[in-house]
């Protein structure tokens, strides 16, 4: 899918498809903005550009995380964005990790982790709540409503997890199978 716009994060780009596609010109900046006339965009519906200004202490944070996590000041902006978005939608969330991940405050589960673990009980939200002390009704209601709105997010990390332990262990070689103690 091509999509025309002004500047994008040259980091993300394959230059020799982009300039069969249209005109670039490259210019330099502490940035690496590529300005061409169209671009290669992922699926994900992009809304329209909008610039904005933000104070010194905004700014120096932002900026301090882009430098330390390698992105785009527009990456980090984004996904603080979004995420303070959800929290505000859901009280009672944080995120968290890498990839950013929703968690529960006060059971130290992620969302996923919180469902599996309801799963795991037959949905039985009494005998998980008599398993795992720190799992109130509240959390449940709260991780089951975020995964309503955010099923694809859910799944991503469900899968994950569910994943055979020979694949994960070919994915991670240096992990090793801990032997059951007698």
């Amino acid at each position: 899918m091509w999509k025309s716009c002004t500047t994008i994060d040259t980091r993300r780009l394959n230059f020799a498809e982009v300039r069969k596609r249209g005109k670039c010109s490259i210019f330099s900046g502490q940035h690496n903005k590529l300005l061409c006339n169209a671009i290669p965009v992922a699926d994900a519906k992009r809304s329209q550009p909008f610039s904005i200004r933000l104070g010194e202490s905004a700014d120096l944070l932002v900026s301090d995380e882009a430098r330390r996590s390698g992105r785009s000041r527009n990456a980090v902006v984004e996904e603080l964005a979004e995420e303070a978005a959800k929290t505000r939608l859901f009280p009672g969330l944080g995120f968290r990790g890498t990839p950013r991940r929703a968690w529960v405050i006060g059971t130290g589960l992620d969302v996923w982790e919180l469902l599996e673990l309801l799963r795991s009980h037959g949905g039985d939200e009494t005998a998980l709540r008599a398993n795992h002390s720190l799992v109130g009704d509240r959390h449940l209601r709260l991780a089951r409503a975020y995964a309503t709105r955010f099923p694809d997010e859910i799944e991503r990390f469900t899968e994950i997890a569910r994943r055979p332990v020979d694949e994960t262990l070919a994915l991670y070689p240096f992990l090793q199978r801990q032997q059951p103690t007698l």
